[in-house]
């Protein structure tokens, strides 16, 4: 996965998982001009968190303190397992609001 996400020809237009998702969003009634645009935008995030995932980037992140070593020399406690789990769903529920939001503004438009 790791080699296919480095790549960015790995989605290909005939590719199941792409037609499959432009066909989801078509049917959402999304303008046809945003179908492509709004694919886009899920494929990057949803590539950016399996590869962070894959990687362990995005525990590494979660788990990082909020700053450096204290005056007493000790490191911040590591975050609980549900806080970690809770990142993942954080960049989703982000990646969603920010796109009903745009394709909101573009059936506002004339």
């Amino acid at each position: 996965m790791a080699y296919s996400f480095a790549r960015a020809d790995y989605v290909q237009p005939e590719d199941p998982f792409w037609q499959g998702l432009v066909g989801i969003l078509a049917a959402a009634k999304l303008p046809a001009p945003e179908v492509p645009r709004v694919a886009a935008s899920l494929c990057a995030v949803f590539t950016g968190l399996l590869l962070s995932e894959l990687t362990g980037a995005l525990q590494r992140w979660t788990t990082l303190p909020p700053a450096p070593v204290g005056a007493d020399g000790e490191q911040a406690p590591a975050p609980a397992q549900n806080v970690i789990d809770a990142m993942f769903n954080c960049a989703l529920d982000a990646t969603i609001v920010g796109l009903e939001s745009h394709v909101a503004r573009t059936r506002e438009e004339p």
